[in-house]
């Protein structure tokens, strides 16, 4: 703020860029999109490398405002100054990010074409966490064009990485995404809500341990639909309201690529409470605190154990 007030743009810009990760993952999204947009309209001269991070950096906020033009003019500002740098990494988070952009509107080839093309700028040692974040991108893009077995085999490799660098948000996420992949092959395999519920609940510390609260919102949608699935619309109902009052306190909207399948697990939870219990239930998940949604979430809709029945006296 010191340096912004003083128009001292080499130093706000200089700052700014090293805050977009804690922004974002605890997210301060309308506190980083302010300051981002100042330190970019400050005249005078700013290290080049820094002021693509800002650009990349605003364009992520933007994104998760919901903003997605604009989001794509930072962007392609970011991937302008990472050519002018020459830097192949940074050229490729920001097609990457570009690449979600596209998957956002539904352009799945050219998602794929931009998404794999920053998994191989990715190629050089120290750049696992990069790689690791392209791969679950481009399973999220498998996903969307409903090929499950493709989704399935990338998430794992995104897994895989994740673990080997020790990276738990992405090994969070990653398990969070397989656990929608088996719920959408429930149709086909009873047993994948089980190893949903389970894929979820190794997903929950790491989400807790890092405070991705992000994180938190999708863990609860997730767990709605395990607990649909496993014949408790009640407590579904209260967790998807719970996610939502996650989402309304930070400012984020919901990933565009996650909502076609809330829309449909939504709609399942409804015809399976009826309306007007939905209504009720879900007023009562609003309520909830994060803490206490997670409490339900560690119980993933599994059926309280049988009351022992009392002892039957015979009879005299």
């Amino acid at each position: 703020a010191v340096a912004i007030e003083q128009r001292d743009r080499a130093s706000a810009v200089r700052l700014a860029a090293t805050l977009s990760g804690f922004w974002n993952i605890h997210g301060y999204l309308v506190e980083g999109r302010s300051v981002f947009e100042a330190v970019l309209a400050l005249d005078g001269d700013a290290p080049l490398l820094a002021l693509q991070q800002c650009e990349n950096g605003l364009g992520i906020m933007l994104a998760e405002l919901g903003e997605f033009d604009d989001a794509q003019n930072a962007f392609t500002r970011a991937l302008e100054l990472a050519r002018e740098l020459g830097d192949p990494v940074r050229v490729g988070t920001t097609l990457s990010n570009l690449g979600n952009l596209a998957q956002f509107r539904g352009d799945i080839p050219e998602a794929r074409r931009l998404i794999t093309a920053a998994i191989d700028s990715y190629a050089g040692a120290g750049q696992e966490r990069n790689r690791v974040i392209a791969t679950s991108n481009l399973g999220i893009v498998e996903f969307r064009d409903g090929d499950l077995a493709e989704a399935d085999r990338v998430f794992r490799v995104a897994l895989s990485l994740a673990r080997e660098i020790h990276e738990r948000r992405e090994e969070a996420a990653a398990l969070r995404w397989l656990a929608r992949v088996q719920l959408d092959r429930v149709q086909l395999d009873l047993g994948a809500v089980d190893e949903a519920r389970a894929l979820l609940e190794d997903s929950i510390p790491a989400t807790d341990e890092v405070g991705d609260r992000h994180g938190i919102a999708d863990s609860l949608e997730i767990a709605a639909a395990v607990a649909a699935a496993a014949g408790s619309p009640l407590e579904a109902a209260q967790l998807l309201a719970a996610a939502e009052a996650v989402r309304a306190s930070i400012g984020a909207h919901r990933p565009p690529e996650t909502s076609d399948w809330y829309v449909r697990t939504r709609v399942r939870v409804e015809e399976l409470a009826g309306a007007d219990v939905f209504d009720t239930e879900y007023q009562l998940g609003l309520k909830l605190s994060p803490d206490e949604a997670l409490g339900l979430v560690r119980r993933l809709g599994r059926p309280a154990p049988p009351q022992e029945l009392p002892a039957i006296k015979a009879g005299g």
